[in-house]
């Protein structure tokens, strides 16, 4: 689990009222660094999900990356699909026509 605190603020956990510090009983730790700039990222995801923001980059797949990478990764079409957030239909129809296809 991951604390994130203004500063000078105390650093009780708002349900057990202990400093999570001292008592961790899970989560994994991270770095400060690493941890602030995923949270510029997430921020940045946000933006561009709303429409405030472009994204920076855009990748296209043949349908033949497409199959090469599930298979790769010893996936079926339905595994896969959930893996990169689309649904098994809309993967088969890439598979089929390509990704542009499909809009």
């Amino acid at each position: 689990m991951l604390y994130v605190y203004a500063k000078n603020e105390e650093r009780l956990d708002p349900c057990t009222g202990e400093d999570p510090e001292t008592n961790r009983t899970g989560g994994i730790p991270m770095k400060a660094a690493a941890f602030k700039e995923l949270v510029v990222s997430v921020r940045q995801a946000g933006r561009i999900r709303r429409g405030a923001r472009k994204r920076s980059r855009r990748f296209t797949f043949r349908p033949a990356d497409v199959k090469s990478v599930r298979l790769k990764l010893g996936k079926s079409q339905s595994e896969f699909a959930l893996m990169i957030g689309v649904s098994a239909a809309t993967l088969r129809n890439w598979c089929a026509y390509g990704p542009a296809a499909v809009r």
